[in-house]
């Protein structure tokens, strides 16, 4: 157990009863779920974007460029796109 933390400390981060825990649940849920949304969004754009960049590549240099200029995997370009 943390020794830094005081007791009243802990108490404030760990919920008393159901219902706190309940609501802490809750919470975390709606989190992930806005942030799970938001980065679907930006997915689609990189896709949109993509999709672009292979359409103005001259035909036999588009692996290379994503390569040269995209910071993941090939496999994660074909996902978003």
């Amino acid at each position: 157990m943390d020794q830094t933390r005081t007791p009243a400390a802990r108490t404030a981060a760990t919920p008393t009863t159901l219902l706190d825990l309940a609501k802490r649940i809750n919470d975390e849920h709606r989190l992930c779920t806005r942030y799970a949304r938001a980065g679907l969004a930006h997915a689609l754009r990189a896709g949109r974007l993509l999709l672009e960049a292979k359409r103005r590549c001259v035909h036999g240099e588009w692996r290379t460029w994503l390569v040269e200029h995209f910071d993941a995997s090939a496999t994660t370009a074909q996902v978003y796109m």
